[in-house]
């Protein structure tokens, strides 16, 4: 879920995305062919940086070390006071460690590895 205007769930947020997208498509086709008037480009500027929100919140929802970096870093999150990840840290220079425990089919092959009688390790203990 996420807070947009009001809580949506995933696929409130698709669907908004989708209607959003739609709609920027024919505002960049009347911008080519007859221009945007002032309402019009508010409108459309509006919807794009929409679109680009949503996008990340859609991310966000399944990849984790992009949802650290989005909303927890400095570069990503300028007002929050209290990041925990200074600017100038980006999710290249992630260490192999936090990329391994965010993998989203890393954590489920550990976790079927773990449930065929594998052996739990740092990595298992750290998802569960």
């Amino acid at each position: 879920m996420a807070w947009i205007t009001d809580i949506m769930n995933s696929e409130d947020i698709r669907h908004r995305l989708q209607r959003l997208q739609k709609r920027a498509r024919l505002y960049e086709q009347l911008k080519q062919t007859e221009g945007l008037d002032d309402e019009q480009s508010e409108v459309y500027l509006g919807d794009l940086k929409e679109i680009a929100r949503l996008r990340r919140v859609i991310r966000a929802e399944t990849d984790t070390l992009y949802f650290m970096y989005e909303y927890f870093s400095d570069d990503r999150n300028p007002e929050n006071d209290q990041n925990l990840i200074p600017a100038g840290t980006s999710i290249a220079k992630a260490p192999d460690f936090h990329r391994q425990l965010c993998n989203e089919n890393r954590q489920q092959d550990a976790l079927n590895f773990y449930l065929t009688g594998g052996e739990r390790s740092n990595l298992l203990y750290s998802i569960m």
